[in-house]
């Protein structure tokens, strides 16, 4: 069951769970507001951003997956990563009712949105999707991650991309570790907490499977999905053998 509705998470920082299926995103700074994400778009969204703030929001999509950008027709402007572009096709066919925002601009690496009092700054981090991205809330030391890493990332998608990128993505946050306490992802009841023991552990078991080190066990999605799981120490990623 969701929380139809901005909680908040700390000062500044608003989550909204839609349904129960993912998390939608409100970083509230004194001139703008960044809301990350539009979910399925089940909920008229600027309504209840506007519950929280009177802010002019700029929307920016972790990725192009339906439960994330599927709300984006709400909206004149949405901004993504270029090499999510061509997922809003396969969107398009399989959620008939999606429409995309007026506008998509582009992001990239070190890109930054200042709200006024607080800076975002844009962190690829390919693998889920090409163009998978982070968005750190630098003075709260904050990172907002998606889907691009969590305990049991989805590494097994046609648009997903080989371990070996996956695992360089891993070992960027670890790099930047010292710019973050903590991320939160875009899943579970308030968005799961992670810090960067967790892409040091992904990374670690991505290169092993990659190079044939380690294997996992068939496995089946909650969607159905056929793939290779494998988990170790309490996190893990499901993926399709023959990309590797």
């Amino acid at each position: 069951m969701g929380i139809n509705h901005f909680t908040e998470k700390i000062p500044g920082l608003y989550y909204l769970n839609e349904g129960g299926s993912d998390i939608i995103w409100l970083l509230v700074g004194a001139e703008k507001a960044l809301l990350v994400d539009t979910g399925f778009g089940r909920l008229d969204l600027k309504a209840e951003a506007a519950k929280v703030t009177d802010r002019e929001l700029i929307l920016v999509n972790t990725h192009m997956h339906p439960d994330h950008a599927g709300g984006n027709g709400q909206f004149e402007i949405a901004c993504c990563a270029a090499a999510d572009l061509p997922l809003m096709a396969g969107m398009k066919k399989r959620m008939p009712e999606f429409t995309e925002a007026q506008h998509t601009l582009t992001v990239e690496e070190g890109d930054t949105f200042d709200l006024g009092g607080a800076t975002v700054e844009v962190i690829a981090v390919p693998g889920h999707t090409p163009g998978s991205i982070g968005l750190l809330w630098r003075e709260a030391r904050i990172l907002l991650i998606g889907d691009a890493c969590n305990q049991q990332v989805w590494m097994h998608l046609e648009h997903s991309l080989p371990l070996t990128v996956f695992a360089g993505s891993m070992q960027k946050l670890v790099d930047r570790a010292g710019d973050y306490d903590c991320m939160y992802t875009s899943h579970g009841e308030s968005g799961m907490r992670y810090t960067a023991e967790t892409p040091r552990a992904l990374r670690r078991l991505a290169l092993a499977v990659a190079a044939g080190q380690k294997h996992g066990e068939p496995a089946t999605t909650h969607l159905g999905h056929k793939a290779m799981l494998i988990m170790e120490d309490g996190v893990g990623f499901y993926y399709d053998p023959e990309k590797e």
